[in-house]
């Protein structure tokens, strides 16, 4: 069993409002190491102490916008990603207690939640194909992992490739894992609002 301080996942994870992804299987190792050896984007522990007021959940793009009360903002991206070559679906996903928040309806959160921590994690899956041979695979990837001073557990972000062999979703025929990872927003000059610098795209509007 996992102590509180360390980040982990729930046995399932549920799905995007927006998507419909397979049942996962249970990780099978959790670390607070970074993956790469040059890790890309901004350190997680950038967001320790800051209050979360509202999360956007990009409709056309794997991104998520956190914004805080202290007027800056953040977006979780999936690493590599091209809107203009979007290859196989991705997916950011979360545990089961994490995905209402990052689907929340409206931009401002009815109550506010406090990061009291957060890292890069690696995490290890089942990967799959089932077209040709049907193979199988054990995958690492790079992950982030929040805990709030609300609720004192850790929740998990990560990303998800999927195929599936008919249209609406029902089977999956191809699953495999990427690397998520932080990018701070710049501010707009003379106004309030936040915006991406050239490493990172504001997707929600496309």
């Amino acid at each position: 069993m996992m102590h509180s301080d360390n980040p982990s996942r729930s046995h399932s994870s549920s799905r995007a409002a927006q998507h419909s992804a397979p049942a996962r299987p249970q990780p099978r190792h959790t670390t607070k190491e970074p993956c790469p050896p040059t890790p890309v984007g901004v350190d997680p522990a950038q967001l320790i102490g800051k209050v979360l007021k509202g999360v956007r959940r990009s409709h056309n793009h794997p991104n998520v916008t956190l914004q805080f009360t202290d007027n800056t903002a953040f977006q979780i991206l999936v690493d590599g990603y091209d809107p203009r070559h979007r290859g196989v679906p991705k997916y950011i996903e979360t545990d089961p207690d994490l995905e209402p928040i990052f689907n929340h309806p409206d931009d401002l959160r009815d109550g506010p939640l406090t990061i009291c921590n957060a890292a890069r994690i690696t995490l290890a899956d089942k990967a799959f194909d089932l077209n040709g041979r049907g193979s199988r695979w054990d995958q690492t990837h790079c992950g982030i992992a929040l805990k709030f001073k609300e609720d004192g557990r850790w929740h998990c972000i990560w990303a998800m490739l999927a195929e599936y062999e008919h249209h609406g979703q029902m089977n999956c025929i191809f699953r495999s894992y990427h690397d998520v990872y932080l990018a701070a927003l710049a501010p707009l000059p003379g106004r309030g609002k936040r915006r991406p610098p050239n490493k990172t795209q504001d997707f929600n509007k496309k």
